[in-house]
């Protein structure tokens, strides 16, 4: 099938096979029009299942996939350097991220890339995301599930670089799985994988104000992606395990991640806005204590209820305070509803 020129979807992989096997399927019941690129940084097992499985051309008849083996993800520098690998080879516009327990759909994911063609301005686009919890002992198929609709979004669209990085931290919007300038994404990951921060979530926030520093950042009204929400083996669960926002901020890899990171926004900053550099790392490192005050405040009174009892009511103070009202997006309408329904039908037909 020949894809639409525009937009490559970059499906990253660590096993969870069975997962993958899932989005392909609903990719091609879908008729998901893009190219979709697969990177696999999983183990011999879990790489050679997927292989197989793409070797029958018939049941993805739908689909126009690339698939490349890359290194065993052991550790997060390993999937640094395989997502700044395959985003250099990227040769469309437009790139998405996906993860396999997701639904991507087309829908959104086309306004959203027409959005960026024809404002240049733009760094990335989005539109809603939903929410599902498959109701079965391997959360891959069900009859049963629950589906919900995410917060309301705003638009990042301050006219400086450094704007749009304070608007950022006062109201966190993940970006991970917008539509980006294949360019801008590209950037991102390269600085990634020159720092190789160890801490999974700062990595997130890296790629985020980065893009936020690059250019605008449009959200528009239609559903473009469903993501589980209850799957199993998930890498921010597996992180959380090792402790809170502040037990991380202890470990001796934080004050070089960190560094890094605020370096890499402020140079970000100074390439768009020029000005002083001094002056734009001292924002990011404000910002981020501003971001990251209230989750810390409840982390410590966890820690110690009885002591920290104050930091409960400043945390909350705090959130109160940082958070910008985000401007309501229209109810989700008839294609929205259409989307859902089309994911609900495919998880249910394969249940039974």
């Amino acid at each position: 099938m020949a894809a639409d020129a525009r937009l490559t979807i970059v499906l990253a992989l660590r096993g969870r096979p069975l997962f993958t096997r899932r989005w392909l399927d609903y990719a091609q019941a879908a008729g998901l029009p893009f190219k979709v690129v697969v990177a696999d940084g999983s183990d011999d097992k879990d790489a050679a299942f997927v292989h197989d499985l793409l070797t029958d051309k018939d049941r993805f008849s739908n689909l126009d996939l690339e698939y490349t083996r890359y290194p065993f993800d052991r550790a997060f520098s390993d999937y640094y350097a395989k997502m700044a690998s395959v985003l250099s080879k990227v040769s469309t516009p437009f790139a998405a991220l996906a993860d396999n327990d997701d639904f991507p759909i087309s829908h959104g994911l086309d306004r959203a890339t027409t959005f960026l063609e024809a404002h240049s301005g733009y760094a990335a686009c989005s539109g809603r995301m939903a929410e599902i919890n498959i109701e079965s002992e391997d959360r891959i198929y069900s009859d049963k599930m629950t589906m919900s609709s995410r917060g309301s979004l705003k638009d990042l669209d301050q006219d400086s670089a450094q704007r749009r990085v304070d608007a950022l931290f006062a109201n966190y919007q993940i970006s991970h799985y917008d539509v980006h300038r294949t360019a801008i994404l590209r950037e991102s990951y390269a600085s990634l994988h020159a720092a190789e921060p160890a801490d999974i979530f700062l990595a997130e926030l890296w790629t985020a104000f980065l893009t936020a520093a690059a250019g605008p950042i449009k959200k528009i009204p239609e559903l473009f992606l469903v993501r589980q929400r209850n799957t199993p083996e998930s890498v921010a669960a597996a992180e959380l395990k090792k402790g809170d926002c502040h037990d991380r901020t202890l470990l001796p890899t934080w004050p070089k991640d960190f560094n890094g990171f605020a370096d890499a926004i402020a140079r970000a900053i100074v390439a768009r806005d020029g000005g002083s550099y001094e002056e734009a790392r001292s924002a990011v490192i404000r910002g981020y204590q501003n971001y990251a005050a209230p989750s810390l405040a409840a982390a410590l009174a966890a820690k110690k209820p009885a002591r920290f009892r104050i930091l409960r009511a400043i945390g909350r103070r705090l959130k109160a305070l940082t958070q910008i009202k985000a401007a309501s997006l229209n109810e989700p309408g008839a294609d929205n509803l259409a989307d859902l329904e089309a994911v609900r039908r495919f998880l249910t037909a394969k249940a039974g």
